[in-house]
């Protein structure tokens, strides 16, 4: 009998430790700090996970960073140009598998002639 109420109380803490909600990890995000020259700012990667931080504007640009304990890190890309009224698109993609994207489409109206 007291075998028994063990067992069942094992089994019972068992299936409310697999029901409890799992914590999501933070999913990797990217943002752009200064444009000349182009620093960004990401989160979410995976402690230590390298990542190729790509620049796609009028040219194609790239460095690669290491993600510190906490996740994040600081990037410059040097030779990238990102100018105030074109579209870009940035791209952080990690070793471990961690992607983030930061799309901007083009900002200054466009003028046409009467």
């Amino acid at each position: 009998m007291a075998q028994t109420r063990v067992t069942l109380g094992v089994c019972l803490a068992v299936a409310i430790v697999a029901a409890a909600p799992v914590a999501a990890a933070p999913r990797p995000m990217i943002a752009l700090v200064r444009t000349k020259p182009v620093q960004v700012r990401a989160s979410g990667f995976q402690p230590g996970e390298r990542v190729r931080v790509t620049v796609h504007a009028d040219t194609a640009s790239y460095t690669t960073a290491t993600a510190g304990r906490d996740g994040r890190f600081d990037a410059r890309v040097r030779g990238a140009a990102i100018s105030h009224c074109h579209a870009f698109v940035i791209t952080a993609a990690g070793a471990h598998g961690g992607h983030a994207v930061l799309r901007r489409r083009p900002q200054c109206p466009v003028r046409t002639s009467s």
